[in-house]
């Protein structure tokens, strides 16, 4: 299974970050594009760069991960490129952080002693039901 979620952009009146490759429009350049091949392959995609996250399973319940920043080798010849690629890093290392914080925190809900057995929490069967419309709607069925 594979999907690709569009995120637009919560500032699309900002700047981009980057440099935009030449060709993209203006909403191309800022929008985020999140996209999985199940179940080890994930990029991230936002203008000029790609976050790369390659996963690594340790078993049902743990898992290793790199963050690898891609950029276009045109964006080498830039001025400022050390900062750029830093500016990125942090960046990327603050968005993660909030998000393994909540991960955490969904994970210890898992966990919990009350928790019962089953897919997904009750709570959760929406999500369960929009994955299910995104695969029909994906494959015709």
């Amino acid at each position: 299974p594979w999907s690709i979620l569009h995120m637009p952009s919560a500032h699309p009146d900002e700047p981009a970050i980057l440099p935009p490759p030449p060709g993209l429009e203006d909403w191309q350049a800022k929008d985020l594009f999140a996209s999985v091949a199940f179940p080890h392959f994930l990029l991230g995609i936002q203008g000029a760069s790609v976050l790369w996250y390659q996963l690594f399973p340790k078993g049902p319940d743990g898992l290793s991960l790199k963050i690898h920043i891609c950029l276009p080798f045109w964006l080498k010849e830039a001025e400022g490129f050390d900062e750029i690629v830093e500016g990125t890093a942090q960046f990327a290392t603050a968005i993660h952080m909030e998000d393994i914080a909540a991960n955490d925190s969904v994970w210890a809900g898992l966990t919990a002693p009350m928790t019962g057995q089953g897919r997904l929490s009750p709570l959760e069967k929406s999500i369960w039901q929009m994955n299910q419309w995104w695969l029909d709607q994906m494959t015709g069925v």
